[in-house]
């Protein structure tokens, strides 16, 4: 009796210890094909993308200014790339002077964007444009460190003025200028901010840019600046090294820093003609909190000592 109870015992045990098998076997293979996951992408930036956005203003900065831009778009490979958006000044016949065009470049070859529709008169001083345009250029060359450059005319503050034929309300410092139309700086501030891209610098290919009043405005958007507080010659600055320096490997406030030297090494014959100031200014703008402070301490100072 008990012999027989140990064999029926042992036969259910080997019944459960198949199907035992049998379901462990059935969820591995249940595990097999579930879906890989999706490996997420690498947060590192990688590489540059520099981001022209120019305004002629008039013939001779027509020819200029794309020029400058096209020297860098030569130089460009993978590892650096380009977008442009420039507004000819419409002053003189022909496509370069005339219309607004979008390009991308990389590996030494500009393209024209086909798609883009600027439309009759494109605003080119109206802040949405530029947070547009960079967004665009961040979607074409995603996950870059980025570099904004400010191609056109800058101006000085503007006082009310009534002496001319038409009156003119006084108006900020001006980052760029279209005809009777200015993006201040404010303005540029507040489009650096809405395109949500985070620039490792903003160069200002643009006289009157190398300004307390313009720190100001772009602290935290980008971590350096590069500028002038002076008139500018129309040569401006060497694009094709600057684009070099980065594919070497240097670090982007090295380049910014080599860049204003060329610029002053190239700039030396106008400043003797008495033509242009020299001095370029690199900046570091991601927090500027000391600064301030030492400025209010300084103005207390001045206001106890009267």
């Amino acid at each position: 009796m008990n012999l027989k109870f140990q064999e029926t015992m042992k036969k259910y045990l080997n019944h459960i210890l198949a199907l035992f098998i049998a379901l462990t076997a059935l969820s591995s293979c249940s595990d097999d094909n579930e879906p890989s996951p999706v490996p997420k992408p690498d947060p590192t930036p990688s590489g540059y993308c520099l981001m022209f956005y120019m305004s002629g203003g008039d013939p001779e900065h027509d020819i200029l200014l794309m020029e400058s831009a096209r020297q860098a778009a030569e130089a460009t490979g993978d590892d650096v790339a380009v977008t442009i958006l420039m507004k000819a000044s419409g002053k003189e016949e022909g496509e370069a002077h005339n219309g607004t065009h979008r390009y991308t470049a990389q590996n030494s070859v500009l393209t024209e964007d086909q798609t883009f529709d600027p439309g009759e008169n494109f605003p080119i001083t109206d802040p949405k444009e530029l947070t547009d345009f960079i967004r665009w250029s961040a979607e074409k060359y995603p996950n870059r460190h980025y570099i904004l450059v400010i191609g056109g005319h800058g101006s000085n503050f503007t006082p009310y003025n009534d002496l001319k034929e038409q009156e003119t309300p006084p108006s900020t410092r001006a980052t760029l200028y279209d005809s009777y139309h200015r993006m201040t700086s404010a303005q540029l501030g507040d489009a650096l901010r809405q395109s949500g891209q985070h620039m490792d610098a903003v160069i200002f290919n643009s006289c009157a840019q190398g300004n307390i009043v313009l720190l100001a405005e772009l602290e935290g958007t980008a971590d350096l600046m590069l500028g002038t507080p002076f008139v500018i010659p129309d040569l401006a600055y060497d694009y094709t090294s600057l684009v070099n320096d980065l594919r070497q490997g240097r670090s982007v406030e090295e380049t910014l820093t080599l860049t204003a030297h060329r610029a002053m090494n190239l700039w030396q014959e106008f400043h003797n003609q008495e033509v242009v100031g020299l001095s370029v200014v690199v900046s570091r703008i991601g927090n500027l909190t000391p600064l301030w402070e030492v400025l209010r301490e300084t103005i207390d100072k001045m206001s106890d000592s009267m």
